[in-house]
């Protein structure tokens, strides 16, 4: 889920249609083409979104592309609209913006708006993660884990597991401290697979000091 939302102060509006006609040439710089043009964001009747980062979507900001695309994947105000969704994603991700190649990912291997793609979901995971992104460092786990796309490699499912867990993602501890446990890619080590579990706010009972 991709539920960030900026705080500031809602509206409401009914049917409307934001255009960015023109944006200033200083603006312009340093954004790629598709980041801006065409941009266009419509509402149905009853929805309450945050001004500001409407505004500053259609200004080619990634970071409010992003919070823009999870306001339509999530329902935030608004009805759930994977097409938006995906485009507002799309844009923030041709600027590079991580959080946005991770949720894209997230969208082709669920099929959400698209058709399910795991291995288009493999490459957007590998181009967050290649930007240090940790939730997309364990997507990339997960998939070596599983198999999904790649051959499965439990080493190479650790390396990324421990990359978001060295980034203190408890998600990607606790599942250091599964392949530890179940010796799984490593010799099986109850106390270092204790210390894992510790860290990701969980503890399985074998694992549990007396």
């Amino acid at each position: 889920m991709h539920n960030r939302f900026l705080s500031a102060g809602s509206w409401t509006v009914c049917f409307f249609t934001l255009v960015l006609l023109a944006v200033g040439p200083a603006l312009a710089q340093d954004k790629p083409a598709d980041a801006t043009s065409d941009a266009a964001v419509s509402f149905p009747d009853g929805s309450e979104v945050n001004q500001e980062m409407v505004e500053g979507a259609l200004k080619g900001k990634a970071l409010y592309q992003y919070d823009l695309g999870a306001t339509f994947e999530n329902g935030i105000g608004t009805p759930k609209d994977y097409t938006q969704a995906l485009t507002w994603y799309r844009k923030a991700a041709a600027q590079g913006f991580a959080p946005a190649e991770r949720a894209l990912g997230s969208m082709y291997e669920n099929g959400y708006g698209v058709a399910k793609d795991i291995t288009a979901a493999f490459t957007w995971y590998q181009k967050a993660a290649d930007h240090g992104y940790a939730q997309a460092e364990a997507d990339l786990g997960r998939m070596y884990q599983l198999g999904l796309t790649v051959t499965q490699d439990s080493a190479t499912a650790l390396t990324w597991y421990l990359k978001a867990a060295d980034q203190g993602y408890a998600p990607a501890q606790y599942e250091v401290g599964g392949m530890y446990y179940e010796g799984n890619g490593v010799p099986q080590d109850y106390a270092t697979a204790a210390s894992w579990f510790s860290k990701g706010g969980r503890t399985r009972r074998c694992c549990r000091a007396n």
